[in-house]
């Protein structure tokens, strides 16, 4: 089973007993991150966030709400659609658009996912790529003949290259 509290609703609690993203992002920042940089201080200090379907939904939230905490994510099969596909809107990405750091972003889901999934994520990068952020290196890449778990193999792959070849 998967867990689901904290990366849904991401903005207010429920009675369902989903959402808290903000409660997470929190422990990540302070707690985690934290003490890895004091444990480790020789490490490079581009951080990197991958994510798959709640993790996704999750790796867009922190883009658009703490947009210098990582600068490489790979976000895949994002489940954008949830909530009434809350954070696909333009005004999301204020935080991001005034974001100095550099970040790069790929972004895919498998062609062969329900629509809902299709429809969100397409939604999501028509507004990423309208909004032509300088700071923001890109990449939309559905992948076909893959489904929500299929495409995991070839999309961490392709993201991988695409984060980090030289």
């Amino acid at each position: 089973a998967q867990e689901s509290r904290g990366l849904g609703d991401v903005y207010k609690r429920q009675e369902n007993n989903t959402g808290g993203a903000n409660l997470f992002l929190d422990f990540l920042e302070d707690d985690i991150i934290k003490f890895v940089e004091e444990k480790y201080p020789n490490l490079n200090k581009n951080r990197g966030l991958l994510g798959h379907s709640f993790g996704g939904l999750f790796g867009f939230y922190v883009l658009q709400n703490r947009p210098e905490l990582f600068q490489d994510l790979l976000l895949i099969s994002a489940s954008l659609s949830w909530n009434s596909s809350e954070l696909v809107k333009t005004e999301n990405l204020s935080k991001l658009k005034e974001s100095k750091k550099r970040i790069k972003l790929y972004h895919s889901y498998g062609e062969k996912e329900i629509k809902a999934t299709k429809n969100s994520n397409k939604n999501l990068n028509k507004i990423i790529t309208e909004l032509e952020l300088e700071n923001l290196s890109y990449k939309f890449d559905p992948i076909k003949n893959t489904n929500h778990h299929s495409v995991l193999s070839r999309a961490i792959y392709d993201g991988l290259l695409f984060l980090y070849k030289k």
